[in-house]
């Protein structure tokens, strides 16, 4: 029985021992990279973040659409006060479906971008000739036009169904349509407060768990 126990108590150390290393090996890692990347740009950009909390229930419900602009449209016109150098939306903020053809929906945020004298980056679903895409939209502060970034990497189960066409049974269990992904890189450039461009690229939901 005492060689029993002694046995545990070793296991046990072992077990401490192996969870305290592992516990020191995460920690160190993350201070040495929040030291790596978190250190100030002499060109860093001040932006503001939105948070419309919006219910996801009601997110694409049309009977909210209005209300969701509403939100947006005035958290935009108060953060413009605190002269940061890029307003942002969250994914998919923009309550409907984004069309190059719809001049309505451009008009109305290049509209907001010219009022407030500020850059706007914000999430939409994307239109294009029957695809659909997860997309990051920039509205630059000249309004020139509206650039792009579709999202590369997809969540399977969630922004598609993997092997649809040999497994449409999956269907019934994930009732989802699929977005397509994206091709290509896309790098924006806003300036900062001493008119210096500043470039800078976009990472939509977990792409920033894979990039």
């Amino acid at each position: 029985i005492k060689a029993m126990q002694s046995g545990d108590s070793r296991s046990a150390v072992k077990c401490i021992a192996i969870l305290v290393s592992l516990f020191t090996l995460v920690y160190a890692y993350g201070a040495y990279a929040i030291n790596k990347y978190s250190a100030r740009s002499a060109k860093a950009l001040e932006v503001s973040l939105l948070q419309g909390n919006i219910p996801q229930e009601a997110k694409w419900a049309s009977t909210f659409r209005a209300k969701i602009k509403q939100i947006y449209f005035n958290l935009t016109r108060e953060s413009a006060k605190a002269d940061a150098d890029l307003i942002i939306w969250p994914e998919t903020a923009y309550p409907d479906y984004f069309s190059g053809q719809d001049r309505f929906a451009f008009g109305e945020l290049m509209g907001l971008s010219r009022q407030v004298q500020k850059p706007l980056l914000f999430g939409v679903v994307l239109e294009e000739q029957g695809k659909y895409f997860n997309t990051a939209a920039f509205i630059p502060v000249d309004l020139s036009q509206v650039n792009f970034y579709k999202k590369i990497h997809l969540v399977p189960f969630g922004e598609y169904l993997p092997l649809r066409q040999y497994l449409p049974f999956l269907v019934k269990f994930v009732p989802i349509e699929d977005f397509d992904a994206g091709k290509e890189l896309v790098v924006f450039e806003a300036k900062n407060k001493q008119s210096e461009p500043v470039a800078f690229g976009v990472l939509i939901c977990f792409e920033d768990t894979i990039s």
